[in-house]
């Protein structure tokens, strides 16, 4: 949570409990609403706002990992990020610092789909430099 280290405001999700007008493009409706302190089944939109702290009247709950996830994601969506993540994280990541089984399902699904491409006869792919950085491990 940069924001919060940089600004005093609060950022808040649009929620609502009109199910019937989520959007299923880009809003998350709540698997587990009731777990996250929702009396209604209700959606999140990556409609984001940003209030002072002492505004807060009422707080109702706060989202699973699951539901921050999707939300993330459809954020990302919306405002055209999930294009330029992948770059973003490849740069910016501390690779030391991730799971084990995250780097490797990273790992092998970039490996296949450049033997993918390189199958498809694309120039951009050089599988002999791959083996090499395998070999030396």
């Amino acid at each position: 949570m940069f924001y919060h280290h940089v600004r005093s405001e609060i950022l808040l999700a649009y929620v609502s409990a009109q199910v019937s007008k989520a959007n299923s493009i880009l809003d998350y409706v709540l698997i587990d609403w009731q777990a996250s302190g929702l009396l209604k089944p209700s959606f999140v939109r990556p409609k984001i706002a940003a209030i002072e702290p002492s505004l807060i009247v009422h707080r109702v709950g706060n989202l699973s990992s699951r539901g921050l996830l999707e939300v993330d994601r459809r954020l990302r969506q919306a405002i055209g990020l999930a294009e330029t993540t992948l770059a973003d994280i490849v740069t910016e990541l501390d690779w030391d610092a991730q799971p084990a089984e995250i780097l490797q399902a990273m790992a092998e699904k970039t490996l296949t789909t450049l033997v993918s491409l390189a199958a498809s006869h694309s120039s951009e792919v050089d599988l002999k430099q791959l083996e090499a950085v395998l070999k030396r491990s």
